[in-house]
C-alpha cells in the first residue's frame, strides 16, 4: 500500500477510503462546515472518533491474540 496525492477536487481514492470507514465513528467534531468544501479524508476523517474506533480495535486485537495463543494479556 502506498499513498498517492490527489487534490481535494479529485476525490476518487479517498473516496474509497471514506466509503470503507465513514459509518464505523464519528467525524471530527471540529472540522468546521463554513470552511467550504474540505475532503472528508483527513479534515472529518482524524478525530477523537477515529482515535477511539483505532485503540478500541487494537485492544480488541490484543485480546484475541493473546486469547488463541493462551498467553497473558497486558490490557487486563
Amino acid at each position: 500500500m502506498h499513498f498517492k496525492p490527489e487534490w481535494d477536487d479529485e476525490e476518487k481514492e479517498h473516496k474509497e477510503l471514506e466509503n470503507d470507514l465513514r459509518d464505523l465513528y464519528d467525524e471530527n467534531s471540529l472540522w468546521l462546515k463554513t470552511e467550504g468544501h474540505r475532503a472528508w479524508f483527513p479534515h472529518k476523517c482524524l478525530g477523537a472518533g477515529c482515535a477511539e474506533w483505532a485503540y478500541k480495535i487494537v485492544c480488541d486485537f490484543s485480546e484475541e491474540f493473546t486469547t488463541r495463543l493462551n498467553i497473558k494479556s497486558r490490557l487486563s
